[in-house]
């Protein structure tokens, strides 16, 4: 949590390193990080923290809301408790959903890097890319079209980065 909240912050190590878990969560969702999928299994899986913390075992109703959240991301009707789907690898599966959220914090936030240090060149590229497609300038910035363009423009610049052993 603390890594993909420091992907947003400037001073992260201020403010992250006296912050309790549920406090990062709440923080990562205001950040926009998390969406609301993400958010609810941080907050079991601090429930499940604090009953581990506390040596007793997890609560049947945290148990069951854990299962419903994960399959929930399936689209699939969770396995009753007690099934022979250990509890464990349920657990693991959320970590899984929720680390998909951080690979893709963490990727965004190269790609803004990368554009930043190259700034010029990747804006040549995208002028480029404009010219060559004049619609792309009628449309909407956040339409799947220009998203698309604009994906295209950052792996070409990767590309050509390579190509130059800069990267």
């Amino acid at each position: 949590m603390s890594d993909m909240i420091a992907t947003r912050l400037v001073q992260p190590h201020e403010w992250l390193d006296d912050a309790d878990y549920l406090s990062k969560i709440k923080l990562a969702k205001a950040l926009g990080i998390l969406g609301q999928k993400e958010y609810s299994i941080c907050r079991v899986l601090a429930l499940a923290r604090s009953a581990f913390k506390s040596a007793n075992s997890l609560p049947q109703k945290c148990k069951t809301e854990i299962l419903r959240i994960a399959y929930a991301h399936f689209k699939r009707e969770p396995p009753r408790i007690g099934s022979h789907t250990p509890f464990e690898e349920v657990v693991r599966v959320l970590l899984a959903i929720l680390s998909a959220r951080w690979l893709e914090v963490r990727f965004k936030k190269k790609v803004y890097d990368l554009r930043r240090r190259y700034r010029h060149r990747w804006s040549s590229l995208m002028k480029k890319t404009l010219w060559a497609n004049l619609d792309l300038l009628a449309l909407d910035a956040d339409s799947p079209e220009n998203q698309r363009a604009v994906e295209q423009v950052d792996i070409e610049l990767v590309k050509r980065l390579r190509a130059e052993k800069k990267l």
